[in-house]
């Protein structure tokens, strides 16, 4: 074991140390707090440890309320004040660091619950059910998990009363009024579940295959492969900034890249004059096209295909891009596409600071950064959402 001082926090909370002059992260620790840690994993640029003995704590250390040990909630040995700060700062370093952009970062919008707020999760079998633990395939059995809505919790106390023995991929989605399983490998009892619908590997099994959420006024399908933000209520904050970023006044045709379901478009579509999602997943195209279809909306279409293809062969004047891609970011040759579309206005929702940033710095060329917008969509963890309004 060795005794490290921590004197830095990373981009992903941890620790940040040394060990004979070579950098060590180490999860659950806080700056100018001293831990006596081992080594979990060696390299020659750094080195990982885990805390077997704090022998000094921050006063910003806050008694955690998880039993568990997936990792998963690796900022909630911090107050949500605490945590709100750092996800400021954090955001603020990494557009510093990796770009040379003046970007004015407004306060985070917080989230109302800081504790079961996901309406999803995925699970893990063999011979017992739970999650991974971090960066391992090891499984921490679990029963109740404070950062799921608790009709998930429910759900999976009934799973553990199944004799769970092959091993299993099991997703859970709730909405407000249903619930959803999804399951790789059959098991038996799984009908009995008090669940809406239930799939197993693709097919539905129990019910109709899908749930459905309200956002404000629209109601949206999920289905067991649609992309759906984890926070619901939180969704309606980003989506707000989105529309006001926006400064809609009816003569704007819209482009949505990355639409998925069709969320963001349908959104905003009252707003505008035409809305067009472009999107590659052929089941996300699917279920956005049924999600216009029930909320009889009639100035937005969908296209199913490579974005590339589709805006070179594209007759539409675009006003404003809405661009919410994967948290690796837009794909190469993207930028040279966007100059193709040359809107007036582009309104980025980004998952991942440092490949927003990377982005933002080439998009720069050609448009001014006018303002970024943190959203706290994950609590008790290092993940922050972003949404940020360019202008050519």
């Amino acid at each position: 074991m060795y005794e490290v001082k921590i004197i830095d926090i990373d981009n992903q909370g941890r620790g940040i140390g040394r060990i004979n002059n070579k950098v060590i992260f180490i999860e659950n620790a806080l700056v100018d707090e001293i831990v006596k840690v081992k080594i979990i994993n060696e390299n020659s640029k750094y080195l990982e440890g885990e805390v077997i003995v704090y022998i000094k704590t921050s006063n910003k250390r806050v008694k955690e309320q998880c039993n568990y040990n997936c990792g998963g909630c690796n900022l909630l040995h911090l107050s949500y004040k605490d945590q709100l700060e750092f996800k400021e700062n954090n955001i603020k370093k990494i557009i510093n660091k990796f770009t040379n952009l003046n970007i004015n970062i407004n306060r985070i919008i917080p989230s109302n619950n800081i504790y079961n707020y996901r309406n999803k999760i995925t699970l893990h079998v063999d011979n017992k059910l739970g999650l991974y633990k971090s960066n391992t395939n090891e499984i921490i059995e679990i029963d109740n998990c404070l950062l799921v809505d608790n009709k998930i919790n429910d759900i999976i106390n009934e799973l553990n009363k199944l004799e769970l023995k092959e091993k299993n991929e099991i997703m859970i989605r709730v909405s407000n009024n249903e619930s959803m399983l999804s399951i790789n490998n059959y098991i038996n009892g799984i009908d009995n579940i008090n669940v809406d619908t239930i799939i197993c590997n693709n097919k539905v099994i129990k019910g109709k295959g899908y749930i459905t959420e309200y956002l404000n006024e629209y109601k949206f399908i999920i289905s067991n492969e649609s992309f759906f933000q984890v926070n619901t209520n939180q969704t309606i904050n980003l989506y707000n900034k989105v529309l006001e970023y926006a400064n809609l006044t009816g003569k704007e045709n819209i482009i949505d890249l990355y639409c998925g379901t069709g969320t963001i478009g349908i959104y905003l579509s009252k707003y505008a004059n035409k809305v067009l999602g472009i999107e590659l997943n052929e089941k996300a195209i699917e279920d956005a096209n049924k999600n216009k279809k029930l909320n009889n909306i009639n100035n937005i279409d969908f296209i199913c295909g490579d974005a590339k293809k589709i805006i070179k062969g594209l007759d539409y004047k675009t006003d404003i891009l809405i661009l919410d891609p994967p948290r690796s970011g837009l794909f190469k040759g993207m930028i040279d596409d966007i100059n193709i579309i040359n809107p007036n206005k582009i309104i980025y929702v980004s998952c991942n600071p440092i490949t927003l940033a990377r982005d933002l710095q080439e998009l720069s060329t050609n448009y001014i950064v006018k303002e970024l917008q943190p959203v706290d969509m994950f609590p008790n963890t290092y993940h922050c959402e972003s949404v940020c309004v360019l202008e050519r």
